[in-house]
C-alpha cells in the first residue's frame, strides 16, 4: 500500500518533529517557567530580526505584539521542542484565545537568521500608550531602548 504525504501526518509523524521557539518572557532561564522547557534544547540567544512593539501591562509578564515594523528588535532565547511541550506552552499561554502564535525570523548569537515559533497577545489593545521594551528582565529593570555602546 503506497502512503500519503498526508497520511504521515495522520499517523503522528508532525507530532515528531521538534519546533524552534523563540521566547521573551517567563519562559526565559531564571523565570519560574523556563520548567516546561527543561527536556528542551537550548539553540541560543536571539533577537528578532525586525523590530515588534514588546509591552509590559502587567510587571510580572510582557506581551509582544504582533505589529512587525512597530517598536524595538526583542531580545530572547530559542530552543528546540518537541510537540508535548508545544502543547504545555499553548496550554499556559492561553493559545489561541490569550495569546496566538506564527513563525518570525530571528537572529541568533552567530548572526545566522532562522525562524521560530513565538507567542503574540492576541488582544487588540492599545499598546501605543506603554514604553516598548527590547528585553524583559528577572529583576523587573526593563530594557527600553538599544544600548548606546
Amino acid at each position: 500500500m503506497q502512503k500519503r504525504v498526508a497520511d504521515f501526518f495522520d499517523c503522528g509523524f508532525a507530532a515528531m518533529t521538534p519546533v524552534r521557539v523563540f521566547v521573551y518572557g517567563t519562559l526565559k532561564k531564571g523565570f519560574d517557567n523556563h520548567l516546561l522547557l527543561a527536556n528542551s534544547k537550548f539553540i541560543s540567544n536571539a533577537k528578532t530580526l525586525h523590530p515588534y512593539p514588546m509591552i509590559c501591562k502587567y510587571p510580572s509578564f510582557p506581551y509582544l505584539i504582533d505589529a512587525e515594523g512597530e517598536g524595538l528588535c526583542v531580545y530572547g532565547e530559542v530552543y528546540e521542542v518537541a510537540h508535548q511541550t508545544i502543547q504545555r506552552l499553548d496550554e499556559l499561554e492561553g493559545y489561541p484565545d490569550h495569546y496566538t502564535r506564527r513563525e518570525i525570523e530571528v537572529v541568533l548569537g552567530d548572526k545566522t537568521i532562522v525562524k521560530a515559533t513565538v507567542y503574540f497577545l492576541a488582544d487588540k489593545i492599545q499598546y501605543d500608550k506603554y514604553p516598548f521594551l527590547k528585553e524583559f528582565e528577572m529583576d523587573g529593570d526593563f530594557v527600553l531602548e538599544e544600548p548606546l555602546f
